[in-house]
């Protein structure tokens, strides 16, 4: 469809400029996200290399939990040498990788790169929430607001962890926040100023992409038709549903109430399984099935709950409908390669097998076994249920409401006969 013909054509080609400049905006949006979310993982990458590197330089790699310890006077050594107040492997850390680092004994910092406004070491002070909460326990903590001394650091907490498998100390690691904000700042720039240029581009090519969005809404059309006229099974194009925009959230709303309407139209709303309109064009299926060759046939099951009458007026409908839903949830163990199950109407259901009657008769079995398991335990009493099954085997040419009859008068005999059985 040329796009002059079109009414709407021309009112998509004067509004593409519009959704262009709306998608340019929420490009940058996401990308500035983009870039944040990055810079925080390199960070978070970064500061956790530089941990690893801290716990090397002292040897914490291996050693058990007395080498690590405080005297009485609350000197804390390792390995007998003193590492309260000893700088030489903070400060080389930090000439090194440009980060701020801490040690702990337990929630101690006894060692660090951070200095008071008086330019005196950061030490003598605690980090109990960290401590109590997540380094104790032997985990690792990030945090993009950390304070210490009245600055905010994007900060990495790591337990100290002795070969007895007992968390001692903590090392820490942190980068002031301004820095970190500075340099996601100039990378969004950078950012922001590609999303203008791909905003220009696509108002640039905006002729082009009109037309394409006539294709889609008349394929919208022909899907919104299909629906009308309960042709549920019409597939909304891939081209549509997986598209980012206004048109592709339509066609998966639309593919949406499709599904809805055909659960609505094709299955019951209590159990789930097809209704009895949807059964009836299934079985004409089998049925143009097993005629093609008189080889092939299929078995035709009417069932139906013992004593459900029995379970309303005792316990009332809630628990009626609790063990109708029972019994479908076993039904819907039937391989849908092998048949169906639906309700028939009330508490009557049909299994049909495309097998002799003589092989489904043992999973008919198999299915009233599983139904007699079932207990329903309802305002503290156990309900317990029992199904009668009529089976008959379809013959070919035959008409299938002959053969419904059929099972129909079987399970009226199995009935008769004291329920909780399968006839055939």
């Amino acid at each position: 469809m040329k796009i002059y013909k079109s009414y709407i054509g021309r009112q998509l080609l004067v509004m593409a400029i519009i959704p262009a400049i709306i998608i340019g905006i929420a490009i940058t949006y996401m990308s500035t996200r983009v870039v944040y979310n990055v810079k925080l993982d390199d960070t978070k990458d970064f500061l956790k290399s530089t941990i690893a590197a801290l716990e090397f330089n002292y040897k914490f790699t291996s050693f058990s939990n007395s080498e690590f310890y405080e005297d009485k006077s609350g000197i804390v050594y390792f390995r007998g040498d003193k590492v309260s107040d000893e700088y030489e492997i903070v400060d080389m850390s930090k000439d090194f990788t440009g980060a701020e680092v801490s040690l702990f004994y337990e929630n101690k910092r006894i060692s660090t790169t951070i200095k008071r406004s008086d330019g005196s070491r950061f030490t003598k002070t605690t980090a109990n929430e960290v401590w109590n909460n997540y380094c104790s326990k032997g985990e690792n903590y990030f945090d993009t607001e950390v304070i210490i001394n009245g600055e905010k650091y994007f900060g990495y907490y790591m337990p100290i962890v002795s070969d007895e498998g007992l968390a001692v100390g903590m090392l820490f690691a942190g980068l002031p926040s301004a820095t970190v904000h500075n340099t996601i700042h100039r990378m969004n720039q950078s950012a922001i100023m590609l999303c203008a240029f791909l905003c220009i581009v696509v108002i640039a090519i905006a002729v082009l992409q009109t037309n394409k969005v006539l294709k889609i809404l008349n394929s919208v059309l022909r899907y919104v038709s299909d629906i009308n006229n309960e042709n549920f099974r019409h597939d909304m194009s891939n081209n549509i549903v997986n598209r980012n925009d206004e048109f592709g959230r339509i066609g998966r709303q639309l593919v949406e109430l499709n599904d809805s309407l055909r659960i609505s139209v094709e299955n019951d709303m209590l159990t789930g399984l097809y209704n009895r309109r949807v059964a009836m064009k299934k079985l004409d299926e089998c049925v143009a099935w097993a005629n093609r060759t008189n080889d092939e046939t299929f078995t035709f099951a009417i069932c139906d709950i013992d004593h459900f009458k029995k379970v309303n007026d005792t316990y009332g409908h809630s628990c009626g409908d609790l063990v109708l839903k029972a019994v479908a949830n076993v039904l819907l163990q039937i391989d849908e390669q092998e048949g169906f199950v639906a309700r028939w109407g009330g508490e009557e259901f049909i299994i049909v097998l495309k097998k002799p009657v003589g092989e489904a008769i043992v999973d008919i079995n198999k299915i009233a076994d599983e139904v007699r398991k079932i207990k329903i335990n309802y305002e503290d009493n156990i309900v317990g249920i029992t199904m009668t099954f009529g089976v008959a085997q379809y013959i070919s040419r035959q008409k299938i409401d002959l053969t419904i009859s059929t099972a129909d008068k079987l399970l009226y005999k199995g009935k008769e006969n004291g329920r909780d059985r399968v006839v055939f």
